[in-house]
């Protein structure tokens, strides 16, 4: 995928086209797992500057979530997706359960990392 990213981004579609059937082959072979296949969607989507159906597929999407935030902030072929407003807006949501699981890792001194108990009990309330 990445390398069809690559010479589309230097105008060689016709290039990146064997990469992509590739890709579409795998994608094909890889339908029963939901998640895997909603991230190849995405992957899909941003090829094609498919934005709405980019932005269904970050809604839908179940594994994966922090590596797609990554690529969206650092690919530099993500970054007009990054712009659109419905991703940008997933972006955004995301970000907040991130800075939640930040914000626990840097309490991991709290009491109830150290009694697995008090987290089981957390979780039922």
């Amino acid at each position: 995928m990445s390398v069809a990213f690559a010479l589309k981004m230097l105008g060689r579609d016709a290039d990146a086209k064997p990469y992509m059937e590739t890709v579409r082959s795998f994608r094909e072979q890889s339908k029963s797992n939901l998640g895997f296949s909603t991230f190849f969607e995405i992957w899909f989507a941003s090829y094609d500057e498919d934005w709405d159906a980019m932005a269904d597929g970050l809604d839908a999407l179940q594994i994966g979530r922090p590596m797609l935030m990554f690529m969206l902030i650092r690919h530099p072929y993500m970054q007009e997706a990054a712009q659109q407003p419905r991703i940008r807006a997933w972006m955004d949501e995301f970000q907040l359960v991130l800075d939640e699981a930040a914000e626990v890792i840097r309490n991991i001194d709290d009491p109830a990392f150290r009694n697995p108990a008090l987290l089981v009990a957390d979780s039922t309330e």
